[in-house]
């Protein structure tokens, strides 16, 4: 697994920053590179919206996206690890997946929030559809994990 790429998930919370922590130690003991991946949801106005709307939308999803670039490269210059940073739009999973995919990853590496069943069951949970769908390793970090 040396040179491995390993894809980290991060929404900036205190899960993402251990599941980060563990990336960052499995490439350093791999010399492996780090791919830090944020995905923002795909913003849209309620019911197409005027074209001022559409337009105000894309301004704010523009911003959305650069704010978690600034974040996602502020991580990548304050490690000693190989790494870059990614952001998405779209659905979480599947742009996890495709990302993964897109570079090649071992593995897919991301904190599990401990949402509980009633919370998976309302939002689904991110985690379980991870080790459903992906066709490479993943490696969830509880919530309290050090």
């Amino acid at each position: 697994m040396a040179g491995s790429v390993i894809i980290v998930g991060t929404d900036f919370s205190a899960d993402a920053e251990r599941a980060l922590r563990y990336g960052f130690k499995l490439a350093r003991a791999l010399g492996g590179l780090v791919e830090l991946v944020h995905v923002t949801p795909e913003l849209k106005p309620l019911f197409g919206g005027s074209e001022a709307s559409r337009e105000a939308v894309a301004r704010l999803q523009d911003e959305e996206v650069e704010a978690a670039r600034e974040a996602l490269e502020t991580l990548v210059t304050e490690t000693d690890v190989p790494a870059q940073a990614h952001v998405c739009i779209g659905d979480t999973c599947q742009a996890l997946l495709d990302r993964a995919d897109e570079v090649g990853a071992e593995l897919i590496v991301v904190g599990r929030q401990g949402a509980g069943a009633l919370g998976r069951f309302l939002l689904g949970s991110l985690t379980d559809k991870l080790v459903r769908r992906s066709e490479r390793a993943v490696v969830v970090i509880p919530p309290g994990a050090s």
